[in-house]
């Protein structure tokens, strides 16, 4: 397959890549973003959360973390711009039984876990930017446009009052969120002044 995309227009297919936030996906994404691979060619990159029923592993979470970091730090080492031009966000829920499918948020019942995986898939995505470097040069996409999943604003804000945004988003054109209140309002208030006073 590779030896025939490398041949003409077949290179096409692998500058868009949806990667769900799942060990096997990851793994795969490593991988194709290896020395030689064509995954190096990626430019616009979109991230998909799964929400579900189950328990959520913390130490799953810093697996995912430490895998996105390997891939993201492949693309910045190996592709020619050493840079996305877009990464896009999103959360999909996944449906148990013997059909087990992915569906819309707004077709599942338990809205408190996608909140919860939409501030996972952030702060993990924004962690491997930061580790490894990679740029993401004209558009940054966060839930927007997607129906029944926002960003907590206290995740969001707490992002951009401590990172350095000029190493990964130095050139960024465009920057589209879709953001929902905090769990805790008097909170997301009071870390809402905090960051105004800040900037």
């Amino acid at each position: 397959m590779e030896d025939k995309a490398s041949q003409g227009c077949f290179t096409a297919h692998f500058k868009h890549r949806n990667v769900e936030l799942t060990e096997d996906k990851i793994d795969d994404m490593v991988e194709v973003t290896g020395q030689g691979r064509l995954g190096i060619l990626l430019q616009h990159c979109t991230i998909t959360g799964i929400a579900h029923d189950g328990y959520m592993d913390p130490e799953e979470t810093e697996d995912f973390s430490w895998m996105l970091t390997q891939a993201f730090y492949n693309l910045k080492r190996r592709s020619s711009s050493g840079g996305l031009v877009s990464l896009c966000l999103r959360v999909a829920a996944r449906i148990e039984g013997p059909g087990e499918v992915l569906v819309e948020p707004t077709e599942f019942s338990n809205w408190r876990n996608v909140q919860t995986v939409a501030e996972r898939t952030f702060n993990i995505t924004m962690g491997a930017l930061r580790k490894s470097g990679l740029r993401v040069d004209e558009e940054l996409d966060i839930y927007y446009g997607l129906q029944g999943c926002g960003l907590a604003c206290i995740p969001f804000l707490r992002f951009v009052s401590k990172a350095k945004l000029k190493r990964n988003f130095g050139t960024l054109k465009i920057l589209k969120v879709s953001m929902s209140a905090p769990h805790d309002y008097e909170a997301g208030m009071a870390m809402m002044g905090q960051t105004l006073q800040q900037s």
